[in-house]
């Protein structure tokens, strides 16, 4: 993260928000997602608002929903899952700064630094925290907004998933406690309706343990699976703010946002066992490979699951450089590994941060008219998500299915810097 920090002079100047010389309020949707020291995983999704202060300082507020898994091992093979609900009010404050080329600065009163990208407007924020525990987006509130403002509209979207399993162990293997999706469908605003169809692909672990001596072996095998979610029809209302309300197939309230110019929209998922978000653009007219011509701030967030039975969380942060053809990506990654020894005395499971790396490709790429873009890695494979009408914003995905050893689910969001 660091290494993405130059050009910071004087920390303690702030200079005035570009677009106003107020303070600016943000609605704020991300996902939570933390490996802990001993093991345990926190899974959630978190909204709320953020505001940057004209006097250099900043505040958030909002609701985490979502839930832990703790692990236990012993010297028979078995382990026992504990599961429990994570329902916060959070609240965090702190100073930041511009260092150019759409970035700011946030320390919380912790120490913490928040790196944040944004649009040249700073209508809309990219959120990444430096300990791999999540990402997050925010969008400027809006004035005037209701439900006319996204009437006839469909939105382009993708999701991510990221859920907890709570089940024991039987005969010394056991399915791993964490599933991960990502999803693909479309929210179509109509009347006083709105109408949301959607897929998502995701992947598991099948963990079987067996004893050898004074040890074990500890093998997973990674399991894939598709879903088709039912076609979700419910009545919408959207606020002068731009907060979008509707009911999805369980009965659980959604409280979205939509930007004030009907571009880009966030629906957090609460459940009480994962972190879900759908991120979304509007289907827009006439683009094509030159829209995207520029530069992009991308913070991309992802799961890997091994055969050894480990989960890594990642994230890379840096630039997308598009040229009508190709992409020449360059970021800096970091990741967390959260790993199970399998020595009968102790059995031990815990996490480490791995080093951090930089990495650089050049894919080619195609958008089509109404703003679906896919790239070609030849690292990873296919590439493929949706840009704003404005070409300004942008949401990918990735999978990789059990590839030398590994699956992983990848969702990337990228900002139009210049």
């Amino acid at each position: 993260m660091n290494d993405f920090l130059p050009g910071i002079e004087n920390p303690g100047e702030v200079a005035a928000p570009p677009q106003s010389a107020g303070n600016v309020t943000y609605n704020y949707t991300g996902i939570n997602a933390e490996s802990q020291q001993d093991g345990t995983l926190s899974r959630s999704v978190e909204s709320g608002t953020v505001v940057l202060n004209s006097n250099g300082t900043w505040g958030f507020a909002g609701q985490e929903r979502g839930g832990q898994l703790t692990e236990s091992c012993s010297s028979s093979c078995a382990r026992t899952f504990t599961q429990s609900a994570v329902n916060l009010t959070d609240t965090d404050s702190g100073t930041y700064v511009r260092i150019g080329n759409g970035r700011i600065i946030l320390q919380n009163q912790s120490g913490e630094t928040i790196l944040v990208f944004t649009n040249p407007t700073e209508t809309i924020l990219i959120i990444s925290f430096s300990d791999v525990s999540g990402f997050g987006v925010a969008i400027k509130q809006g004035s005037g907004l209701s439900n006319a403002s996204v009437q006839n509209t469909i939105f382009n979207a993708k999701e991510f998933i990221s859920s907890l399993q709570n089940t024991q162990s039987s005969s010394n293997t056991w399915p791993g406690p964490l599933l991960s999706e990502i999803g693909l469908g479309t929210a179509a605003f109509t009347g006083t309706n709105v109408t949301i169809n959607g897929a998502t692909s995701g992947m598991g672990q099948q963990i079987t343990c067996t004893l050898t001596g004074t040890g074990c072996t500890l093998v997973a095998q990674l399991t894939l699976f598709n879903n088709t979610d039912p076609v979700l029809v419910s009545p919408y209302t959207v606020n002068s703010t731009g907060i979008v309300t509707f009911t999805d197939t369980q009965n659980v309230v959604v409280i979205g946002n939509v930007s004030a110019d009907g571009n880009v929209a966030l629906f957090p998922i609460p459940e009480t066992n994962s972190g879900d978000m759908v991120i979304a653009t509007k289907q827009a007219t006439g683009l094509n490979n030159a829209s995207l011509n520029g530069t992009y701030n991308i913070v991309v967030f992802g799961e890997v699951l091994t055969t050894s039975g480990a989960i890594i969380t990642f994230m890379e942060i840096g630039t997308s450089q598009m040229d009508g053809t190709n992409e020449t990506y360059d970021v800096i990654s970091s990741a967390v590994l959260r790993s199970e020894s399998c020595a009968l005395t102790p059995c031990n499971i815990g996490t480490e941060t791995l080093p951090g790396a930089n990495f650089t490709e050049t894919r080619p790429y195609s958008l089509t008219a109404n703003g679906a873009l896919t790239i070609t890695s030849p690292t990873i494979g296919t590439i493929n998500g949706f840009v704003s009408p404005d070409a300004g914003f942008g949401v990918t995905t990735n999978s990789v299915d059990s590839v030398g050893g590994i699956s992983r689910r990848t969702i990337a969001v990228t900002v139009k810097r210049s």
